[in-house]
């Protein structure tokens, strides 16, 4: 085939002609020739090649021959019979916890259970539920039941793939082979009868072991019954609590599938069915019950949302449940469809115009002038537009914390556009109303624009724009170099938070004094019909607004006090960052060197999803080099003025860890402590989880900037890049929205 190809002494090095070549273009120019297909020679056939041809897997004869109608070994033989069927049930149930918690697919699990794909088969040609047909009960009632009520389940894990709720790949293989997954079956009243049945049929046995088989179909009752949190919207925990109960019990037992019959689970499917993807092996069983009960005990967490008491608790429950830690893939998609319900309301509770309006009055539109029931029919022509956008806005919002990890964060930055373009049309509602004469004044207080529909998605539109940052360092998407431009801009952002805050306590201050002052009025009045009314509105005012308006002033507390955590915890980070700057060991740019490389274009690259962002501003590249150059230490006396550096990082983190206390006790007392609202009664452990992490993180960067000295003072050679190398070291009790700048010893790396 090479005989013709040249020898080396015959070819030419081109290596010198094509950097000269190079030296000549510009560093933003894109190098791609419009008739070059980056996919050329990259394609590849199947045929004929056993990796990718899934028709060249190679079966037993018992695999090839496997009748399911048939009975396994002497009929007469109970013992043997529960065996087998405890053996291949046991597999089955293990292989539905591989596919849903370990990302395995459908033709490797489930569908590799020959009796599975039997079974849909059947009943998809007859339209109806086909049992098998063996004339033994143990495989036509026991077997039979089990295997269908999985498949009942696939169907209801399909249901919320369909509803986009799911991604396909990312959160859940779903590669149904062609097969049906009993979608003509409307409810569950047919498997559940014959799941029954087959629970009656065991009691009939006397052998010890059908209690396997008794927990293996009640286990499958408690996966069909799942469906109902979507359908009837059902909160009932029974079958939770007993499939997690199942689950413990199970996980401690030793794997029972180690004489599963040959031809019961195989690669068949994958040869005989519609197969798009190349062959891969079955799924080898672990002892993993314990994930039946992980399951279960998220989906309870989802559920726990009925409970709710107000919008602050539906905001926090879904904020703990879906950005701090990844739940559990059927859990997410429940809490999509459970919140919002088919008949378009917020747990068959809340209209979605009302939806809105509860999460402004949380915020800042309480005893406002211009809140909706205030205004005329022609002024509400004004808002009601922008409030049936803020109802889309809004409701993304909730939806993106059911997705995973990583589709959170790509929501995060899809949604800041969309809360930009609400803020710009509140406010221009808001001008309208104002220029109408709807004006949101304290009395006898000097007329100041405050604009409470702008104000709050202003606030959410930063908020989000923090969290994308730190959802960063999460994911651990950003080198070690990135981090000083990137916990710089959230503490940039957390002072342009704190100007929403502090304007809405402002407001809400003044008007719980205006009212307050109502009181000494009403003495002053001499006219008895004066002070009649005056009480009136007094009593009113006490009664509605100054219980909400004294709730929003410790609900703005809390936020207060978060906001200024997250702003010490982002000012120790890229102070640690400039001590290490200031002795040579890192850069705010990358170590690679070419000619190539435009710092200014990589960084605004970094920051591209808020470069459309009219407010707040994002800072110019200038400013990002000038703070840190502010933050760098130099000559003379660099050792003090790290040791300075020191003392001020261990009294930030002291402030915060003081601050942070007061938050895990306010979630600790159930909010009963007058001052400050957390919201966090129903989700109350992952809350005390998050609050605890970042004081860990706190104590954590204390001890840190302390041993990064003295490693380096152990080191008398410069320069110092030469022995350490920058890592992002994730503690294991810490947040990990601030992971440690740690160094690493360069000359003990492999």
């Amino acid at each position: 085939m090479f005989k013709n190809y040249p020898n080396n002494d015959e070819l030419i090095d081109v290596t010198d002609i094509f950097k000269n070549l190079g030296k000549n273009l510009k560093e933003p120019t894109i190098i791609k020739a419009s008739y070059f297909d980056l996919f050329e020679g990259t394609r590849s056939l199947e045929v004929e090649n056993a990796r990718l041809d899934s028709t060249l897997i190679h079966l037993t004869e018992i695999e090839k021959n496997f009748n399911c109608n048939a009975i396994i070994g002497d009929e007469n033989d109970l013992e043997v019979q529960l065996d087998n069927i405890i053996s291949i049930s046991d597999r089955l149930l293990r292989n539905v916890i591989s596919w849903l918690n370990n990302y395995q697919t459908l033709p490797t699990t489930i569908l590799s259970c020959t009796y599975v794909e039997h079974i849909l088969l059947a009943s998809e040609k007859s339209h109806k539920i086909e049992p098998l047909s063996t004339g033994n009960e143990l495989y036509d009632k026991t077997l039979s039941g089990l295997c269908i009520g999985i498949c009942y389940f696939g169907k209801f894990v399909l249901h919320l793939m369909k509803s986009g709720v799911l991604m396909e790949e990312e959160d859940l293989n779903f590669n149904f082979m062609g097969l049906d997954f009993l979608t003509f079956q409307e409810s569950s009243k047919e498997v559940l009868e014959l799941l029954e049945e087959s629970l009656t049929y065991l009691d009939t046995l006397e052998n010890g072991k059908k209690q396997y088989l008794k927990d293996f179909i009640r286990i499958t009752i408690c996966l069909v019954h799942i469906e109902e949190t979507c359908t009837t919207y059902s909160t009932d925990l029974k079958f939770l609590n007993e499939l997690a109960e199942l689950g413990e019990k199970y996980n401690s037992i030793e794997v029972l599938t180690s004489d599963v019959p040959e031809g019961s689970f195989s690669m068949g499917i994958q040869k005989r069915m519609s197969n798009q993807y190349p062959p891969r092996k079955l799924v080898n069983v672990t002892n993993n019950y314990s994930g039946y009960k992980d399951m279960a005990m998220d989906i309870k967490r989802v559920l726990l949302i009925h409970e709710e008491k107000s919008a602050l608790e539906m905001l926090q429950f879904s904020y703990y449940f879906g950005n701090l830690q990844q739940r559990h893939v059927l859990a997410r998609g429940i809490f999509s469809l459970f919140f919002m319900r088919d008949n378009l309301t917020i747990l068959g509770k809340y209209k979605m115009p009302d939806f809105v309006i509860m999460q402004l009055n949380e915020f800042s539109l309480t005893g406002c002038t211009s809140s909706i029931e205030n205004l005329t029919p022609e002024q509400k022509l004004f808002l009601e537009p922008v409030l049936e956008e803020a109802t889309k806005v809004l409701l993304e919002f909730y939806q993106n914390f059911t997705q995973n990890n990583c589709r959170i964060r790509q929501g995060y930055n899809r949604q800041l556009l969309l809360w930009d373009s609400l803020q710009a049309q509140f406010e221009n509602a808001e001008t309208l109303l104002e220029q109408n004469g709807v004006i949101n004044v304290v009395s006898n207080e000097p007329v100041v624009t405050y604009f409470p529909y702008s104000l709050w998605a202003y606030f959410q539109k930063v908020t989000l724009m923090i969290d994308f940052v730190l959802k960063g360092f999460d994911l651990e998407i950003y080198q070690p170099y990135e981090t000083f431009a990137m916990y710089y801009f959230v503490y940039y952002l957390t002072y342009k938070r704190e100007y929403a805050l502090r304007s809405v306590q402002q407001f809400i201050e003044k008007k719980i004094h205006s009212i307050q002052a109502m009181n000494k009025k009403i003495k002053k009045l001499k006219t008895v019909e004066k002070k009649e009314a005056l009480k009136v509105q007094y009593k009113k005012l006490m009664e509605t607004v100054m219980p909400s308006l004294q709730r929003n002033k410790q609900y703005l507390n809390f936020l207060t006090l978060r906001n200024t955590i997250t702003k010490s915890l982002s000012l120790c980070q890229f102070v640690q960052f400039g001590v290490l700057k200031s002795y040579g060991i890192i850069d705010n740019h990358s170590s690679s060197i070419s000619e190539f490389i435009d710092h200014e274009l990589i960084h605004k690259l970094r920051f591209k999803s808020f470069s459309s962002i009219g407010v707040p501003e994002l800072p110019t590249y200038e400013i990002f080099e000038s703070t840190l150059k502010e933050f760098t230490l130099s000559e003379p006396n660099l050792d003090s003025k790290v040791s300075n550096t020191i003392g001020f990082v261990n009294k930030e983190c002291t402030k915060t860890i003081e601050s942070l206390d007061s938050i895990l006790q306010a979630i600790k007392a159930g909010d009963n402590n007058g001052t400050m609202l957390t919201g966090s009664r129903l989700i109350k452990e992952d809350a005390l989880k998050h609050y605890e992490q970042l004081k860990y993180s706190c104590q954590d960067i204390q001890k840190n900037i302390v041993t990064l000295t003295k490693k380096i003072n152990v080191i008398s050679e410069r320069p110092l890049s030469e022995h350490f190398k920058v890592i992002l070291k994730f503690s294991d009790n810490g947040s990990s929205f601030f992971p440690l700048l740690s160094l690493e010893d360069k000359t003990k790396i492999d």
